[in-house]
């Protein structure tokens, strides 16, 4: 009950208000039983697929969560009441590890312009003024620890001088806790890079996630970087075509995303084989693990980030530049606004992600091995020049590409992003490519050289125009 559902041939969402089972209603079943769900119009058919949306019970937990997170800063109180005394009310934090507010001089002491008189009818009791301290509802605060000195048979001729005290203590502890936290980062500062020139002469990377035996890639026109996959380095049979490539363009070896355990030392000998036998200028590195792998080569390749590593600002981007990162690629999960301000201040050439399909998912699993019939033993039918797709409910094509370098299979988004990046001040244009002829390569190109934006049914601009 109170679940969310979907039905394949219905948009709208339902929520499961009638749940019964053997003629009663209940309130949850378990998996594998056989239920009534009432009160559902629309496009519903016998044999169509069902989707839970949401869930009530995890709801209701994060609810419980939420109502947690306001955790109380623990305070002591000591409040002396005598007859015609201003009353006084001392305020201090609670030691407890690791806790910002446990700084040994957090004292406020207060006083009250009312003074106490003797009582005619009922005096003033202990528990009535702990009451009224206690009252720290709607602040941050809580007492654990409240001393009360109370003179005997006294009246509080306007009760409500505790609340005040109470108020103007929080307060002032409040703002005591600024000021020492404002003084102990006064030397603290952070200074935005200067903002750079804007340039107009983007450069152009192509990566080309798939390599075809019969393509002349020497046509490729108004390229400066090519980005080849480390599996297409371990083939012998490409490597004609990669030597084409290497003198003709800046050539980076792409490294994988995943890289498994059982096939590090095999990546490691690939690596030697390849740096002794082709002239490439460097590394796109997709995790922070491939620092580890290609550290003997820092300071003699060029170092390119990928996207895949997530910088989202200059913090990271200057880390990642002590590490030995000489170009980086903007996360394409930042919009217009974000990317401007990064390229506008960053410290190293910054290239985005602006056409191709881009990866929604790499596991270290091969999908075809079953339908190929090739598992346990790869045979390699994935490169037989098939084309593979997972096909979602409502019809869209996501295309797949096997890697039976070390069995890891990439997911591609089913829309082509295509961005506007003529108000961008970047350094490089990325161009990731799968299908698409030499001509297609080139033509797009143009498109962006000439700052026109390639649109369409297929293409999307993906969070460049969202708020993040």
């Amino acid at each position: 009950m109170g679940d969310g559902i979907n039905f394949e041939n219905e948009k709208h969402v339902y929520t499961i208000s009638e749940l019964i089972k053997n003629n009663k209603n209940i309130a949850s079943v378990d998996s594998k039983t056989i239920v009534q769900i009432g009160r559902m119009k629309g496009n519903i058919k016998i044999g169509d697929k069902i989707f839970k949306i949401t869930s009530k019970k995890l709801n209701d937990e994060i609810k419980n969560i939420s109502n947690r997170e306001n955790i109380k800063i623990p305070l002591s109180a000591k409040i002396d009441i005598f007859e015609n005394k201003p009353i006084i009310l001392k305020v201090s934090t609670i030691y407890y590890k690791d806790s910002f507010y446990c700084m040994n001089d957090m004292n406020i002491c207060v006083k009250s312009d009312v003074l106490p008189i003797q009582a005619k009818n009922q005096p003033i009791t202990k528990e009535k003024v702990e009451n009224q301290i206690r009252k720290t509802s709607n602040t941050p605060y809580e007492f654990k620890k409240i001393e009360i000195n109370l003179g005997d048979n006294l009246f509080i001729p306007n009760i409500s001088c505790l609340n005040e005290l109470r108020r103007t203590a929080l307060k002032l502890l409040e703002n005591k806790l600024l000021e020492k936290y404002k003084s102990e980062q006064k030397n603290i500062s952070f200074i935005l890079p200067k903002a750079n020139k804007i340039h107009n002469n983007k450069k152009i990377s192509v990566l080309f996630n798939l390599l075809h035996q019969e393509t002349d890639y020497t046509k490729l026109k108004n390229v400066d970087d090519v980005y080849v996959p480390i599996r297409f380095f371990a083939k012998k049979n490409f490597k004609n075509i990669l030597s084409s490539i290497i003198d003709n363009y800046n050539t980076y070896v792409y490294m994988p995303t995943i890289i498994k355990s059982n096939y590090r030392n095999i990546i490691l000998n690939s690596l030697e084989d390849i740096v002794s036998s082709y002239n490439i200028k460097g590394f796109v590195i997709s995790n922070i693990g491939d620092i580890e792998i290609l550290k003997k080569y820092i300071g003699n390749y060029i170092f390119i980030g990928n996207y895949t590593l997530n910088i989202f600002n200059n913090l990271s981007i200057d880390e990642w530049k002590k590490i030995g990162i000489n170009k980086i690629t903007l996360s394409p999960e930042l919009n217009k606004n974000s990317l401007i301000d990064l390229c506008n201040r960053t410290s190293i050439p910054t290239e985005i992600f602006a056409y191709g399909n881009i990866p929604v998912m790499n596991m270290g699993y091969c999908l075809l091995g079953n339908s190929n019939k090739c598992y346990p033993e790869c045979k390699a039918k994935c490169n037989s020049g098939q084309t593979y797709y997972l096909n979602d409910r409502i019809g869209l094509n996501f295309r797949i590409i096997p890697d039976n370098f070390q069995t890891v299979t990439t997911i591609y988004n089913s829309k082509i992003t295509s961005l506007d990046l003529n108000d961008v001040n970047c350094n490089y244009i990325r161009i990731s490519i799968l299908d698409e002829s030499i001509e297609e390569v080139n033509n797009i190109i143009d498109s962006f050289l000439n700052n026109k934006k390639i649109e369409g049914s297929n293409y999307t601009n993906s969070n460049f125009c969202r708020e993040i």
